[in-house]
C-alpha cells in the first residue's frame, strides 16, 4: 500500500466522491486523513476520520436564489459535466432545487457543460448563447470557468453583468481583476488551510480527535451582477 510504502504519518485528500466505499475501508485507514471538499457517505463512524467542507449546498442555492430575486427568469447554467459526481454534482442538485421552488423547471434545459476548462466555456457558451437570446443570467458551478462566460458574453455583442448577469463560486482571486468583476461565493481558505495544518498536526501527535467541520462562502457581490432582469 502507498502509504505503508511510504512511512505517511499524515494525510489531506482534496474532492472525491467516496459515498459508495465500504465502511470497512474507512475504519482500517493506516495513518489520519482529513478529507477535504469530498463527498462522503451517511451513515460512517465518524470517528475514523476528519472532514472539513464547504457549505456548498447552501452556497450554490444562495447563487441561485440571488438571480432569481434579480428578476431572471431564463437562468444558464454552466457546469462540469452532468455526470461528475464530486461536489460540484452537490451544487448542481441546489440550482436544481431552487428553480423547482420557484416553479422555473424550465431553466433546467439551459445546461452548458464546459469540463472545467475556460475554452470549452467560452465556445460552447457562445453558441448556446446565439441561440437562446432569451437567457439573462448565468450561473457558474465554479470560478475557473467563468472568465470563458465573461468573454462569450462580450464576444455576442452583450454586456456583461448587464445585458447578461454572471455569477460564480469559489471565490479565486483573480475574479475581482476581470472587466467587469464576477460576483463569487469565496471559500474561505486562508482559515480552512489553517485548521487543517492544525488539526493534522494534532491527529498525528495523538493530542486532537476527529473533528467534522462545514466553513461558510462569502458573497463577493462585485460587478457582474449589477443589472437586474429586463433592464437592457
Amino acid at each position: 500500500m502507498y502509504i505503508d510504502k511510504h512511512n505517511i504519518t499524515g494525510m489531506v485528500y482534496f474532492g472525491g466522491n467516496f459515498s459508495e466505499i465500504p465502511a470497512q475501508y474507512f475504519q482500517s485507514l493506516p495513518c489520519p486523513v482529513i478529507f477535504v471538499n469530498t463527498v462522503l457517505p451517511n451513515c460512517l463512524d465518524t470517528g475514523t476520520y476528519s472532514s472539513v467542507q464547504v457549505n456548498h449546498y447552501e452556497t450554490a442555492w444562495k447563487q441561485m436564489e440571488y438571480l432569481i430575486e434579480k428578476g431572471h427568469k431564463d437562468i444558464c447554467m454552466l457546469i462540469s459535466s452532468r455526470i461528475d459526481t464530486s461536489i460540484y454534482q452537490v451544487r448542481w442538485q441546489a440550482y436544481e432545487d431552487v428553480l423547482k421552488k420557484h416553479s422555473l423547471e424550465h431553466c433546467l434545459s439551459h445546461v452548458v457543460e464546459s469540463d472545467y476548462r475556460c475554452h470549452r466555456a467560452h465556445r460552447n457558451l457562445t453558441g448556446y448563447l446565439t441561440d437562446h437570446p432569451e437567457i439573462t443570467a448565468i450561473c457558474s458551478s465554479a470560478d475557473i470557468m467563468a472568465p470563458g462566460a465573461l468573454r462569450a458574453i462580450h464576444d455576442i455583442g452583450k454586456a456583461p453583468g448587464r445585458d447578461i448577469a454572471l455569477i460564480s463560486f469559489d471565490g479565486i482571486e483573480s475574479m475581482s481583476y476581470c472587466v467587469p468583476s464576477i460576483a463569487t461565493f469565496e471559500q474561505p481558505q486562508p482559515e480552512m488551510v489553517n485548521y487543517i495544518y492544525d488539526l493534522l498536526l494534532g491527529l498525528m501527535e495523538n493530542k486532537r480527535q476527529h473533528q467534522h467541520i462545514t466553513f461558510h462562502a462569502r458573497f463577493m457581490e462585485n460587478e457582474s451582477c449589477t443589472g437586474t432582469a429586463g433592464q437592457a
